[in-house]
């Protein structure tokens, strides 16, 4: 380490020079390992590894008769979460390289199999160059440099130490500090990985303890690599055997098939590309890239089974874009000569495994990659799929490409932290703090590139096009998709041009947005980019990217640039309760009681064909029908005016939603059902009135869903038909009951007052769950119990009397702004 190694300030490098030339000189060792060194001494040094790379010469024999000069290794930490301190590490192994003076290249620890298969790609590509390196006065060919990869034994005490006092520099994952049974899959994984790359292998020591420890080891490469691979692991360091080596390294096997990978970046095997209803796009496509990247040949694949989606699969009018997104994939994918490789998989075959495995035996297939979805189906699928891939010694590769975080590297405190757990502020500020920000997107023209360059098989599997796939099939003589079609034509192509079109505008998108996102009444007041994320046309970190590059003041970008990480926290909320979509997080509100039998079947009726007689409500029901679309401001208005006054189960609305919305999202829908609900994390604490209808100040989007009534002469008649004279409606052509509905329900002040009381009775029911200030507690998947926002109307004490009004008698919130600002 340069940092320990200190010399006098005069003719500082020239000291440092003579000290290391010495040591190299003299030590006895096949192989020294040099690095700068960590903290502030290290940084402040000019001292460093670089440095001392371009000063290690050849030694005359004269120095060392007797013995060769040792072989130089550095280090390289492929695992920063940060992407500038990835990046500033890339340009110092890239100098270290350019010396010519590397001989070894030792990997830091971590779990982040993602970006390890990056940077071994990187790697791959930088060692393949062939120009010549270091200064014009030495100027050499690069030299075969080895890679050395670190493991843990994940065995119960090493993570204990680990989750307790982690080493400087070690990223762990919390799904590797879990446990030892997720922390072996992620070891196998990286065995895998490494064997693949020609990667020595190098156990750590603090783990390997005895004999059981080292039958550990043997057991995870025996597991990890395929059978029949040949490894040279050695007889164990721990027995009396002098003949026994400590190292234990990688399989060789594969040394043809390394140099050829190292001169191409690509190795000659088939990887199957599998897409899926997130992910349906060529450009910043991780799993794509990764394939493209590592192997010569790829084939893409689609897989579907209309029965096996459920209630919160696809389904509906999501079926409809998905499938216009899939036809643009497939012409995408058949310029570069590449036919999207679609099946109906059979009902009894979950998961599609075995049509999965046919392709893999139809192709000869080695490996495949695909993005995760994250969804609580998804993961048991994915889970199932690995299982049968391994059986057939397939390499499976995992990215996450449809969020900006992986929801299984984030870990939330209990408590309240700027925040109640789960909500968004505390959320923000974990992923920046252990994450770092998300990645940039990819170089689309290096995909094109590597598209183009891709060996095309000389067979393909049996498949079938994308308009063969029994997905969004219309029968009978409505063609109810059309519209759909029309309103949301789905494409890469399509997603980038409304992306480009809400940030250039000057008159609506991005520079309005602020204070005209809820405006229903202006068309472009929101990007509508939100079905193009749902199906993956447009990249999650392109859309955060651009948005954190613009030009805009912070204040103009504040709500927008935090759809996604509500997005996100929508996912991470699954994760920890995966029974979210019909169960509510706050377990005791199940006991809530709401309209039941014909009188449930009459209000959800009406809510759901926009005939509740409140024109802003029935507005926003039937253009959701019609277009499956509605801006957020009115999804608000119709979920609030569903629980609060109709007293319909928000389960109802969630499931409703999920079948008639174009970007319908198991995670993000019923996050907002839950908090309109009053079950969620972040439980409401605002209504928004059905009458005044602010969303629509002109009247016009009403008008137009809402016709029976366009001939009002104002606004607020438009809105409140009720309040217009005999002779208005008269003139109007309007008759309530008649060519327009009564209103459903005619008082709705109480409404609102038996929903209150129900929730407060429901919460004097289960005084388990609640804390001495009122609030709700819930359980946490640790085990753990957390407090959870809860709205002052329902706060009741420790013998489950209301508590008092905490607010000033004489300041009250005049808007919902103040009220939000208020709320904790």
């Amino acid at each position: 380490s340069l940092k320990y190694n200190k010399v006098p300030r005069a003719r500082q490098d020239e000291a440092h020079v003579d000290r290391l030339t010495n040591f190299m000189s003299v030590v006895p060792a096949h192989e020294v390992l040099i690095v700068t060194g960590t903290g502030t001494l290290a940084k402040s040094s000019s001292w460093n590894t670089v440095k001392a790379l371009q000063f290690i010469s050849p030694l005359s024999p004269t120095k060392a008769p007797t013995r060769s000069i040792p072989r130089v290794a550095v280090a390289y930490n492929p695992y920063f979460p940060d992407t500038a301190d990835q990046a500033r590490e890339d340009e110092s192994l890239a100098q270290k390289l350019a010396t010519g003076r590397v001989d070894k290249i030792y990997l830091q620890f971590g779990t982040d199999t993602e970006r390890l298969e990056r940077a071994l790609g990187r790697l791959s590509t930088m060692l393949a160059n062939d120009d010549p390196v270091g200064d014009e006065k030495s100027m050499t060919k690069r030299k075969t440099v080895e890679i050395a990869g670190s493991l843990f034994l994940p065995t119960p005490k090493l993570i204990a130490q680990q989750k307790f006092r982690p080493w400087n520099g070690v990223f762990l994952s919390p799904e590797f500090l879990s446990g030892p049974e997720v922390a072996q899959e992620v070891v196998e994984s990286m065995i895998r990985i490494y064997h693949r790359y020609n990667v020595q292998m190098l156990w750590e020591a603090p783990g390997i303890k005895g004999q059981k420890d080292f039958t550990l080891v043997q057991n995870l490469i025996q597991r990890a690599l395929p059978t029949g691979t040949t490894w040279n692991l050695g007889k164990s360091p721990l027995t009396n055997d002098s003949s026994s080596g400590s190292a234990m390294e990688g399989s060789d096997t594969e040394s043809s098939h390394h140099s050829k990978r190292l001169k191409t970046g690509r190795g000659p095997g088939i990887c199957l590309v599998l897409f899926g209803s997130h992910d349906v796009r060529l450009r910043d496509n991780r799993a794509l890239e990764l394939a493209l990247h590592q192997y010569q040949t790829i084939i893409p694949v689609f897989l579907w089974n209309d029965h096996q989606q459920g209630t919160f699969g696809v389904t509906g009018a999501l079926q409809v874009v998905l499938k216009d997104a899939l036809r643009s994939l497939e012409a995408s994918l058949e310029e570069f000569g590449l036919p999207l490789v679609c099946r109906n998989y059979k009902d009894e075959d979950t998961a599609g495994i075995a049509d999965l495995m046919d392709i893999v035996k139809q192709t000869n297939a080695t490996a495949i990659s695909w993005n995760k979805e994250h969804t609580t189906e998804s993961r048991e699928w994915e889970g199932r799929r690995k299982r049968a891939l391994r059986e057939l010694n397939v390499m499976v590769h995992q990215s996450q490409s449809s969020l900006l975080y992986d929801p299984q590297n984030i870990e939330l405190s209990s408590g309240f932290h700027g925040g109640h757990w789960g909500t968004l502020m505390p959320f923000l500020k974990s992923c920046k703090k252990s994450l770092g920000p998300p990645p940039r997107p990819s170089s689309f023209p290096e995909t094109q590139r590597l598209l183009e360059d891709t060996t095309i098989p000389s067979q393909w599997p049996q498949h079938v096009k994308v308009n063969d796939l029994n997905m969004a099939v219309i029968r009978g003589n409505q063609q109810w998709d059309r519209p759909i079609r029309d309103r949301f034509p789905m494409s890469e192509k399509r997603g980038l041009e409304l992306l480009e079109m809400f940030f250039c505008q000057s008159e609506t998108g991005l520079t309005k947005y602020e204070k005209e996102r809820s405006r229903a009444d202006k068309e472009r007041a929101t990007s509508q980019l939100s079905p193009h994320l749902r199906v993956g046309t447009v990249s999650p970190f392109a859309l955060y990217w651009q948005t954190k590059d613009c030009a805009l003041a912070e204040d103009e970008l504040k709500t927008f640039s935090r759809r996604l990480i509500w997005r996100d926290l929508a996912y991470y909320q699954l994760s920890c309760f995966p029974e979210m979509r019909y169960r509510p997080i706050r377990s005791h509100y199940e006991t809530s009681v709401w309209v039941s039998g014909e009188e449930e079947k009459r209000r959800l009726e009406a809510w759901k064909w926009g005939c509740t007689g409140f024109p802003i409500v029935d507005a926003g029901m039937r253009e959701l029908y019609a277009t499956g679309w509605m801006t957020q401001s009115i999804r608000m208005v119709v979920a609030s005016f569903l629980v609060e006054y109709l007293r319909v189960n928000w389960i109802k609305g969630c499931e409703w939603f999920h079948y008639t919305l174009v970007d319908a999202d198991s995670a993000i829908n019923p996050m907002m059902w839950q908090n309109a609900g009053k079950c969620g994390i972040d439980q409401w604490n605002f209504i928004l009135s059905p009458v005044t209808a602010s969303q629509d100040p002109t009247g016009e989007y009403t008008k137009k869903w809402v016709p029976e009534l366009a001939k009002l002469p104002t606004p607020e008649l438009i809105h409140r038909p009720w309040e217009a004279p005999h002779y208005t409606l008269k003139d109007a052509g309007v008759v309530l009951g008649e060519t327009y509905p009564e209103r459903i329900v005619k008082d709705l002040q109480a409404e609102r007052k038996l929903s209150v009381q129900s929730t407060i009775q429901m919460r004097q029911a289960n005084m388990e769950f609640n804390n001495d200030r009122g609030y709700d507690l819930i359980s946490l998947p640790n085990g753990r119990k957390t407090v959870v926002f809860t709205k002052r109307e329902y706060r009741i004490d420790n013998q489950g009397k209301l508590m008092n009004d905490e607010r000033s008698p004489t300041k009250k919130p005049t808007s919902r702004k103040v009220a939000r600002n208020r709320r904790r």
